[in-house]
């Protein structure tokens, strides 16, 4: 009989359903889908409660906080306050381990100075600027420039003999009788003026004061000598009182609407001058 309807409806051209393998097939109720749904709803629930138990957990025994414009991830114990010591702190920075030659940030500076940059940095995020604070109440109202000489006015012979730099105005520009006639628009006569300086020639900048009352950070030895360690350290300092000046007179500029000693580029590598030391109005 089977075999007569196959050969019936083969000869009518028609297409026969094969009922044997249709019901061989999972319909929407059948087991492997079930299964399927189910293993599928676990997953989802063993993830919620894995991370229910890290937000508990987290909430038990501290919080992080992450400050993003410092890079900063501090960890923040349960019941923390201020005065609970002592206290850990994580820096992300991102440029922790920085050699101090590839970011403008960090432009020639060694591994110590750029970490401490970003010691710098926290201590400002936790307020920890004791120094600083004391140094600011002394001077109260002040302007402050910040004197770069000694690494960037170094001169070389060519091969001709001839003296060259550079920054071929820097050594100029940098002295107390070029600094007097650039800052006078800007600095008020009588102004309390801090001079931040790697300059090692002693009184170099006192012709200042026949016009501005100097303020160095030598004025606070007995205030850093029990902290600061080495010059980095003082360095450090020194950028944040920079920093609260009224006025802060750079020695590059850095920015369109920064005030500086001279127009001299920062950034040169290659082009080496002959260094200028006449003054002439032109120019300052």
């Amino acid at each position: 009989m089977a075999l007569q309807r196959a050969s019936k409806a083969t000869d009518t051209g028609l297409d026969v359903k094969d009922d044997s393998r249709a019901e061989s097939q999972p319909t929407p109720s059948s087991p492997g889908r079930m299964y399927s749904h189910l293993l599928l709803l676990t997953s989802f629930l063993s993830i919620g409660i894995i991370a229910l138990a890290i937000s508990s957990s987290i909430s038990g025994t501290g919080s992080s906080v992450r400050d993003t414009r410092l890079g900063m991830l501090h960890v923040r114990p349960s019941g923390y306050s201020l005065s609970n010591e002592p206290t850990r702190y994580l820096y992300w920075g991102d440029r922790i381990d920085c050699p101090g030659k590839h970011c403008a940030a960090c432009e020639g500076l060694g591994h110590q100075e750029s970490s401490l940059r970003c010691a710098l940095e926290e201590a400002m995020l936790l307020n920890r600027l004791y120094l600083w604070l004391q140094i600011r109440d002394i001077l109260e109202d002040y302007d402050a420039i910040h004197v770069r000489r000694g690494d960037k006015i170094k001169v070389r012979k060519d091969r001709l003999g001839v003296h060259r730099t550079l920054h071929p105005h820097l050594d100029r520009d940098t002295r107390p009788e070029a600094i007097l006639q650039r800052i006078a628009s800007w600095v008020p006569e009588g102004r309390m003026v801090f001079i931040a300086s790697n300059e090692r020639t002693p009184g170099f900048f006192s012709p200042l004061s026949v016009k501005y009352r100097l303020a160095y950070s030598s004025n606070f030895t007995n205030i850093l000598e029990p902290v600061v360690q080495n010059n980095y350290h003082l360095f450090m300092l020194e950028r944040l009182v920079l920093a609260d000046a009224r006025r802060l007179i750079k020695t590059f500029k850095e920015e369109s609407s920064d005030l500086s000693l001279t127009d001299d580029p920062k950034k040169n590598l290659r082009d080496w001058k002959i260094p200028v030391y006449t003054l002439d109005d032109t120019s300052l």
